[in-house]
């Protein structure tokens, strides 16, 4: 009854069609056994992944690991071999000593002692 409130509640927000109960049954059983398929799939992507870093396969290069993108209503999976772009420059427009450029991998290291620096500090 709340999941058919609730999708009414919406359908009435967005002045969409409202949804029968029966409907929203429905609807909600096809839901959660798809949500559990997912998990299941990646979780067990995740493991075999996490199985090659405990295998000690990261000396061995970034290319025994993968990225996946699973389809499951199409029935299709894409496993591709992680490439991560490589930095760019961006010039910043400050003068010295400020710095000049920046990439989207740099970072920016702070050494502070918890509770010691507030966000209005830090800014």
């Amino acid at each position: 009854d709340f999941l058919t409130a609730a999708t009414n509640m919406r359908s009435w927000n967005y002045d969409i069609k409202a949804s029968p109960r029966h409907a929203v049954k429905v609807t909600a059983g096809r839901i959660i056994p798809a949500l559990a398929t997912t998990t299941a799939m990646v979780c067990g992507l995740v493991g075999i992944e996490f199985a090659k870093l405990v295998l000690g396969l990261q000396s061995q290069g970034s290319d025994k690991f993968l990225n996946s993108n699973i389809n499951l209503a199409a029935g299709s999976g894409n496993f591709t071999t992680f490439a991560p772009d490589p930095p760019v420059p961006i010039s910043t427009g400050l003068d010295a000593p400020q710095p000049l450029s920046f990439t989207s991998w740099d970072r920016i290291d702070l050494s502070y002692k918890l509770n010691e620096l507030s966000v209005e500090q830090l800014v």
